[in-house]
Order: C-alpha cells, then sequence, then structure tokens
C-alpha cells in the first residue's frame, strides 16, 4: 500500500493507521470501504507519469 500511495501521490508516509472499514451502503449492496490515516507525509520530488 505505501508503494501504490508512493506512485499515485508523490508523498512518502512513515506511519499508516487503520481506521477501520465501513460500508458504502449496507441497504443496496455490502461494497466495503477502508479508511486509513497518514499523519506524517514527505514529497518525494518525483514526477508523476501524468
Amino acid at each position: 500500500m505505501r508503494r501504490e500511495l508512493e506512485e499515485e501521490t508523490g508523498y512518502q508516509i512513515t506511519n499508516l493507521l487503520n481506521l477501520g472499514c465501513i460500508y458504502d451502503n449496507p441497504v443496496k449492496d455490502q461494497s466495503r470501504l477502508h479508511l486509513f490515516l497518514a499523519p506524517d507525509v514527505t514529497p518525494t520530488g518525483k514526477k508523476l507519469g501524468i
């Protein structure tokens, strides 16, 4: 997950907190959303492939 975040955003994280998961719309379907918090991020300076 850390590598994917760096590739997609250009930021590195030192700490990743799992906040749990919630159901997007429990009446409609069972899709879960996993929630994370990265309180300390550092820009890598890499150019993104956009």
